[in-house]
């Protein structure tokens, strides 16, 4: 219950003004949700690889450490039980946008369900942990900072491909 109100309390946080925003090297923000995760989580035998020298991007770091996080624990936590289970962290530069992902070769998500997982309380699978607010978090901040986010699958089995754009700096 605790998690849960935790959750609404920061989803509800997140629809507000978003704060400063800065320009911020992506690469240093990425390294200390890394090793955040590694720490705190069950991320024992997920490897974790990040792209080398990531743009630059303008936004409010508390916000972004807040997606990148939840993107990335979705994406050890459906990583588990598979074989060489491997995530990765990357972004690329298109004119004045930088489009970030979290790429992993988890379990996959069926087409069907792109985009109803970010809605509130969604969770396909009610075995996992989870409230189910963490991607409609990460909607709303990416939103608000003037991006967009989505994710790309084949299907199950496939792995999962999370991206969200934001302005570069």
């Amino acid at each position: 219950m605790r998690e849960l109100v935790d959750d609404l309390l920061d989803l509800s946080r997140a629809g507000h003004a978003i704060g400063p925003v800065e320009s911020l090297a992506l690469d240093d923000v990425a390294r200390e949700v890394v090793a955040q995760v590694r720490g705190g989580q069950v991320a024992d035998g997920v490897r974790i690889d990040m792209a080398p020298d990531l743009p630059r991007v303008s936004a409010n770091r508390g916000q972004l450490l807040e997606v990148l996080q939840n993107l990335l624990g979705n994406a050890i936590k459906f990583t588990g039980g598979r074989e060489d289970p491997h995530v990765e962290i990357g972004a690329t530069v298109d004119g004045d946008r930088v489009v970030c992902h979290v790429r992993d070769n988890g379990i996959g998500l069926d087409p069907a369900h792109h985009e109803r997982i970010f809605e509130i309380f969604t969770r396909l699978d009610p075995k996992r942990e989870g409230t189910g607010i963490g991607l409609a978090l990460v909607r709303r901040i990416v939103e608000m900072s003037g991006g967009a986010v989505w994710v790309e699958s084949a299907g199950e089995g496939h792995g999962s491909t999370f991206y969200f754009t934001l302005p570069g700096a």
